[in-house]
Formats: structure tokens, C-alpha cells, sequence
């Protein structure tokens, strides 16, 4: 025995298998449920959820050719000196000066019909 501590004993091939052997008899003394996959012949369904979706409609414009680094530009109006302008901005560099992710979470998600009267006019 090398520096190993009084009480702790050294995992061997022979107290390895001695472990899985009285796991297995207690999983089978015993009400064990498995919830980390489906049951024995169930096919997969993928889910269809907002991320799901989502992730999908990316992958389409993927597949189409579509990128973040497309030009995507939209009105906005500012006010410079008393003047109200309307100015063009591209969405893609005010999603990166915000911080926000370069595609939008909001097009197919929970909340994406909702609209706040103040912001929305």
C-alpha cells in the first residue's frame, strides 16, 4: 500500500466488479426507474417546442444560403436637435453594440404576437 489514508481502500478490477455485482442485485431487489431514456421500442419524436422551432427555422436559412452577415436594415426614428429623422439602421451591428444574439428569439416564441402600445404607437 502506497500513502493510502487508514479507511479508504485502493479500487481494484476484483472491488469494481464486487461493487456493479451489489448494485445490480439492488436494482433488482428494488424499484429502480431509469428516466434517462424513452422505453424499450418507442421511436424518437423530436419535440415541438419554441426551441425546437427555432432551431429549425435557423437550419432552413442555413440551407438557403442566409446568414447573420446578410445586410438587414430597418427604420428608426432619432431626434437631432430638435428634429425628428428617420434614420436607416442595420439590425445585425445594433444587435451587436446591445449585446444581443444576431438572430431573432423573438419571430416564433412565446411572446412574439405581443406588442407594448408604448413602444409599438
Amino acid at each position: 500500500r502506497k500513502n493510502v489514508p487508514d479507511g479508504l481502500r485502493q479500487a481494484t478490477a476484483g472491488r469494481i466488479q464486487q461493487a456493479a455485482q451489489q448494485i445490480r442485485e439492488f436494482q433488482e431487489n428494488n424499484d429502480v426507474v431509469h428516466h434517462s431514456r424513452q422505453p424499450e421500442g418507442m421511436t424518437f419524436a423530436m419535440p415541438n417546442d419554441n426551441t425546437t422551432q427555432q432551431l429549425d427555422l435557423q437550419r432552413r436559412a442555413l440551407e438557403d444560403g442566409a446568414t447573420d452577415d446578410e445586410p438587414n436594415s430597418k427604420k428608426i426614428r432619432i431626434e437631432i436637435n430638435g428634429t425628428w429623422l428617420e434614420v436607416g439602421v442595420d439590425i445585425n451591428s445594433l444587435r451587436q453594440v446591445l449585446g444581443l444574439p444576431l438572430h431573432d428569439i423573438s419571430d416564433q416564441g412565446n411572446f412574439h404576437e405581443y406588442q407594448n402600445n408604448q413602444v409599438a404607437g
